[in-house]
């Protein structure tokens, strides 16, 4: 008998035990899913929330609230190309549907169109924090031209709706902080289609975003994409805005496949053949490595793909960058540093690594200004010869293997390979490059191709 009754204690305590510590991982598990929605709460520029102006607007600084509102308005977009007037419906904030008298039937006549909506990007965000309610003022750009949102995110139901507004509005609301009016929404009601899911990010997808991003707007946009660059580095690189088009009509394939590869989802193909197939031979022009650094002022993210093509951001807020175009034209402070710790032979080898990556960008003009004044005038009398010259005798997409390295007086000679990286089964091309080491990172070089 004592020892039934031992046996059901045991088994009582066992089970509270067991009850406990599903209990533990349950607690751990909520506090794990709320984690992004404290981020939100509390870390908007490092400042707790029960320590700010409830009505403040700042300067949107949290990179997962950024992103989550920008998919909300990509949604919207998608949803008006495609003229779903149920669902845009639930996403229109109430009071901008009472005001304008919006309905199934005429809210497509009374949103405005556009074109091309996969060109939209968003250029800045301020958010207006009310409670459990944010508000975002958002410019963003499609077609050219600006556009302008409010984008209120109700925190407790993880639900969200929009309001076209128009540049006079937000601007007023910019430039005018102290006279902000604290918001009239107090909560969103959950619809079918109105949720939102936070955006979930890590330096790796973070960087993927900047580098689709910015080819995109490249392609699409290249008036926009030109104001993005750096104002140091675009001075340098491109004389013109039209020199920069010519620049991307030249790399128009690369960065086709490298935004297909990186923005387009399997579920846009076929099957999974078709994209296994297409991504088995193109992942080299999608982002293979990259390099997040925080400083005070900026975050700079370095992409690279497969072929030591670079992207060089330097974010200031979320979405809001300039951005460089290679690693040569403007050398960094660890190439500078790193370079002048090298002997000659390492110098020279990080010189033709910036040959390399001119050529994949048809660069010609860089290689044109490096080449030795009397092989130039013997050989090229315009730097239009030189590429008709490399390009007759390379390829559009490189791969490069160094095969031999001498020493002759004061020439350092590299043999190189030269491989089609789209085509591997092309003959390949040896260049010998002969280069002379200048003063800091100059040199001048001139070169032979078999």
């Amino acid at each position: 008998m004592k020892n039934k009754k031992k046996i059901i204690i045991y088994s009582i305590i066992g089970l509270l035990i067991i009850i406990l510590i599903v209990s533990i991982l349950l607690v751990k598990a909520l506090k794990e899913e709320d984690s992004k929605y404290d981020e939100i709460l509390e870390s908007k520029e490092g400042i707790k929330s029960e320590d700010k102006n409830p009505i403040s607007l700042i300067r949107t600084n949290n990179a997962v609230t950024y992103y989550t509102v920008d998919e909300c308005i990509k949604s919207y977009f998608r949803m008006l190309e495609v003229e779903d007037s149920s669902v845009l419906m639930t996403y229109l904030n109430e009071n901008y549907i009472n005001k304008n008298n919006v309905n199934n039937n005429n809210i497509l006549t009374v949103l405005e169109k556009y074109n091309d909506y996969n060109t939209y990007r968003t250029v800045e965000m301020y958010e207006l924090a009310n409670f459990s309610i944010t508000t975002y003022y958002v410019k963003g750009r499609i077609d050219h031209q600006n556009v302008y949102f409010i984008v209120h995110l109700d925190l407790n139901n993880q639900t969200f709706d929009i309001e076209p507004t128009t540049e006079d509005f937000y601007n007023d609301r910019i430039n005018n902080q102290n006279d902000v009016e604290e918001d009239d929404v107090q909560n969103i009601d959950k619809k079918v289609y109105n949720s939102y899911v936070y955006k979930d990010l890590n330096d790796e997808v973070t960087s993927k975003l900047y580098f689709a991003d910015y080819i995109k707007t490249m392609l699409t946009d290249s008036e926009e994409a030109y104001n993005l660059l750096d104002k140091e580095y675009q001075n340098k690189r491109f004389s013109s805005i039209d020199e920069f088009n010519t620049y991307i009509q030249n790399n128009r394939n690369r960065f086709n496949i490298s935004l297909e590869f990186e923005d387009k989802d399997i579920s846009e193909y076929e099957n999974f053949n078709e994209y296994y197939e297409f991504a088995s031979k193109n992942e080299k022009f999608g982002l293979t490595s990259y390099l997040v650094e925080q400083f005070a002022d900026y975050t700079r993210y370095i992409c690279v793909d497969g072929y030591n093509n670079y992207f060089i951001f330097y974010v200031t807020y979320p979405g809001t960058y300039t951005v460089m175009l290679d690693s040569y034209t403007i050398d960094m402070e660890e190439f500078i540093e790193k370079y002048n710790s090298s002997t000659d032979e390492v110098k020279v080898g990080m010189n033709i690594q910036k040959i390399i990556e001119a050529i994949n960008s048809k660069d010609y003009q860089y290689i044109y200004d490096k080449l030795d004044d009397t092989f130039r005038n013997n050989n090229y009398n315009t730097v239009n010869d030189l590429e008709e010259d490399i390009r007759n005798n390379l390829f559009d997409t490189n791969e490069v293997e160094y095969t031999n390295f001498y020493q002759e007086g004061n020439a350092y000679i590299y043999q190189l390979k030269f491989k089609d990286a789209q085509n591997p089964e092309t003959n390949e091309r040896n260049m010998t490059i002969i280069m002379n080491l200048k003063e800091e990172t100059d040199f001048v070089m001139s070169f032979s191709i078999e």
